[in-house]
């Protein structure tokens, strides 16, 4: 069966908020690479990447608002992108403000800089598609709880495979 248009849309932008959250982390952790190749801010410069990023956000959001789902559909829709976004960037302040100081962290911290900052990729994914196709507040919370595991076990596997690449 084919894909409806609005299911379309809805993953198009969630590739454009991965997309411009990795373009934009590469500039703060100063990253040379990303998968293989030299970073957009290496190539072109920070100025032309973090324009980059935020054109993807906007497009995202752009594709979100004419996906052709129901009004009230594609208001929870925003809704649910535009807090992910939030809580993205909180997490992301709150580690790049841990970088500045380097002090020892709790593991309550560290998890909540994960909870924050990488869990809301996974969710708004999974939030948008279960949107999209209609599902219930069960479905939703479900994948929530879900995206919480998920974005978390993501992130101690992605830490602990950049520290073995470090050494």
């Amino acid at each position: 069966t084919a894909i409806p248009m609005p299911m379309k849309k809805l993953a198009v932008a969630v590739e454009c908020f991965h997309k411009a959250s990795l373009v934009h982390d590469d500039i703060e952790d100063n990253d040379d690479f990303r998968y293989g190749d030299m970073t957009l801010h290496r190539q072109y410069g920070i100025p032309i990447a973090l324009n980059v990023g935020d054109l993807l956000l906007g497009i995202g959001y752009g594709l979100i608002a004419d996906s052709g789902l129901p009004e009230k559909v594609t208001l929870e829709a925003l809704k649910v992108a535009s807090a992910g976004h939030h809580g993205l960037c909180v997490g992301q302040g709150d580690e790049l403000a841990w970088m500045r100081k380097r002090c020892a962290l709790s593991l309550e911290q560290v998890l909540n800089i994960f909870r924050l900052k990488t869990v809301p990729a996974f969710d708004v994914a999974l939030q948008l598609g279960a949107i999209g196709a209609g599902a219930g507040d069960d479905v939703r919370d479900v994948l929530k709880t879900f995206s919480q595991s998920l974005g978390i076990g993501y992130q101690i596997r992605d830490d602990i495979q950049d520290f073995r690449e470090m050494g």
